[in-house]
């Protein structure tokens, strides 16, 4: 929409107006197309597909392996045919000379038709001459670099081994907001290139969730990906392994593939990991994650409570004083809650004190502190009051004290305020006395204008 005004000598000026309007697509103007599979009922094309499992059940071997199969065209572990592709591989974990390139070569791979993807450097071409400047560490925020990585490649398949080690600096893995922008940046690169990504992801160590929400990180990593995989072992034989689905929304369910690791030996009597595909199982999501025989199973509170307790008591070991800040970022990475967190830090009796230029740190007590845990600072700061103490509040001319969660312990003032001034019972204050600085710890009671006490 365009309109006329006038400028100061009032000749007709044109100017422009914009206005937001919705981009509508009708579902009668789209053409249907069937979904595209690198391994039919597993790992769709144009897509996230997650594998998550506990550490030391071949992850890693069963990625590589998959890798070497789309590197020569071979057909995928259930029969079906497969399709011929360049691989960009991610890892922070495994070394390439002794372990990617050795259990690649062990499945049989096209060596130069799979990239590992080390990083990123900025090239400058000057006066005819290309330099390259020093190689970055590379995350999945970096979708140019992937994508230019893919065309390089003429991949089909991207692997992510692991993901928490390509999120990038800030991304806290466990706030959908902050996850959520960088699968979808990477979802947007599978379906521009038509290729396949596999996530590797470790479990949470809680026993309590199903099994869509046992893998590390965020609900956000299950909600953006089409497949979602589970590899491991049955508790009650441990030579028992499978890939089994636990989200399917592309397709019927399939079933789980078992799986073995074995040894391999290649060129000069170098060792090393092998996967051997066993067909199909009965072996369900359920099966991999159950408790072991003869172990009860654990309630949620179990499992989270206890667990981040002793975590907790770990990552104060030796004396160590952290700040909350610093805990909660270990502890989530560790699969913690914040709120978990805190209640296990109550339940230890955790102290809290405060050190130069107004820091707060935590610390396991010690044995010479009592419920309370008062503490002197040793740099100079007045001690924290005892916990009654900073909750007391007068009633009816007594002082009683009430139980506060450790979130409302830190939001209120560390010392009580004086009574209101005009207050009935209120004493009148001198001039000696006016604006004099009380002892730490000393509790007034709270009272309203009116003089009611609070």
């Amino acid at each position: 929409m365009s309109r006329l005004r006038h400028d100061r000598e009032g000749r007709p000026v044109e100017t422009v107006t914009r206005t937001r309007v919705p981009v509508l697509r009708r579902l009668s103007d789209v053409s249907p197309e069937a979904v595209r599979w690198l391994w039919r009922g597993y790992i769709p094309l144009g897509g996230l597909t997650l594998l998550d499992g506990r550490p030391g059940q071949g992850k890693s071997t069963i990625a590589l392996e998959l890798a070497a199969r789309v590197s020569t065209g071979a057909a995928m572990p259930d029969g079906t045919p497969g399709l011929v592709g360049g691989v960009v591989y991610l890892s922070r974990e495994d070394d390439p000379a002794t372990t990617l390139r050795p259990r690649a070569e062990a499945a049989g791979a096209d060596l130069a038709r799979i990239a590992i993807l080390d990083g990123r450097a900025t090239e400058t071409a000057e006066a005819g001459q290309v330099s390259r400047g020093a190689t970055e560490a590379v995350t999945l925020g970096d979708v140019d670099i992937l994508r230019e990585a893919v065309r390089t490649v003429g991949a089909l398949l991207i692997v992510i081994d692991p993901v928490q080690s390509y999120l990038g600096h800030g991304v806290d893995a466990h706030r959908a907001e902050e996850v959520r922008p960088v699968l979808d940046g990477i979802a947007m690169l599978a379906r521009e290139a038509g290729c396949a990504v596999l996530i590797l992801r470790h479990l949470r160590k809680s026993a309590a969730d199903a099994a869509i929400d046992r893998g590390w990180g965020s609900v956000d990593f299950g909600a953006a990906a089409r497949s979602m995989l589970l590899a491991g072992a049955d508790p009650a034989d441990a030579t028992r392994r499978a890939v089994v689905p636990t989200k399917h929304s592309l397709a019927a369910e399939p079933p789980g593939i078992g799986y073995g690791i074995e040894t391999a030996t290649i060129g000069a009597g170098i060792e090393t990991a092998r996967i051997r595909w066993t067909g199909q199982t009965d072996m369900t999501a359920a099966t991999i994650l159950a408790a072991e025989p003869g172990a009860e199973r654990p309630t949620r509170e179990d499992t989270s409570g206890r667990r981040a307790e002793d975590w907790l008591r770990d990552a104060l070991a030796e004396g160590r004083q952290a700040t909350w800040d610093a805990l909660t970022r270990e502890g989530r990475d560790a699969g913690h809650a914040e709120i978990t967190l805190r209640r296990a830090r109550t339940a230890l009796g955790c102290r809290r004190e405060w050190v130069a230029r107004g820091e707060c740190v935590w610390s396991l007590p010690s044995d010479n502190h009592g419920a309370n845990h008062e503490q002197t600072s040793t740099h100079g700061v007045p001690p924290t009051p005892p916990r009654a103490a900073r909750f007391a509040h007068a009633r009816n001319g007594e002082q009683t004290s009430e139980a506060m969660s450790p979130k409302a312990e830190e939001d209120i003032p560390r010392f009580a305020q004086p009574p209101c001034h005009g207050s009935a019972d209120a004493p009148a204050q001198t001039p000696a006395s006016h604006g004099a600085v009380r002892e730490p710890g000393t509790v007034v009671p709270f009272r309203r204008r009116g003089g009611a006490d609070l």
